[in-house]
C-alpha cells in the first residue's frame, strides 16, 4: 500500500499500522513492513515517486507491505482480517485520517523462487 499521510498524522498512522500488523501476525501473516519515504526525487534517468503519486507539501508517503507464507495463507489471513472487529476499528480510524481514494493498494507475488 502506498499511502500519503499528513505530517500531523504520521505518528498515529504508524501506531495504527503497527497495531494492525500485530493482529495480522496472530492471524498468520509472516511480517509487515512500514516504511516512510525519505527521498523520492527523479534520479538516474528515472522519474521520481511524485510523478506517480500525488504527495502534497504537508504530507509524507508511507509504504506498507504485508508478507505471507504463500497465496493460501494470504487468502486465509485476508478473510479473517475482514471479519476481525479490532482490524475494522483500526481501519475506521485510519479512514478518518487518510483520504482513501488517494491510497494505492496492490498485491504482489514473489518473483524469485
Amino acid at each position: 500500500m502506498l499511502c500519503p499521510v499528513a505530517e500531523t498524522n504520521a505518528h498515529r498512522f504508524v501506531a495504527l499500522n503497527a497495531e494492525a500488523a500485530a493482529i495480522y501476525k496472530t492471524l498468520g501473516a509472516e511480517a509487515t513492513e512500514i516504511s516512510r519515504l525519505y527521498e523520492g526525487a527523479s534520479k538516474y534517468g528515472c522519474a521520481g515517486i511524485a510523478a506517480a503519486i500525488d504527495i502534497r507539501p504537508d504530507e509524507t508517503l508511507f509504504v506498507i507491505t504485508d508478507r505471507f507464507r504463500d497465496q493460501a495463507a494470504f487468502e486465509t489471513v485476508s478473510a479473517l482480517a475482514d471479519d476481525h472487529p479490532e482490524i475494522n476499528a483500526l481501519f475506521k480510524e485510519l479512514s478518518a485520517m487518510v483520504q482513501m481514494s488517494r491510497v494505492v493498494r496492490f498485491e504482489c507475488r514473489e518473483a524469485i523462487a
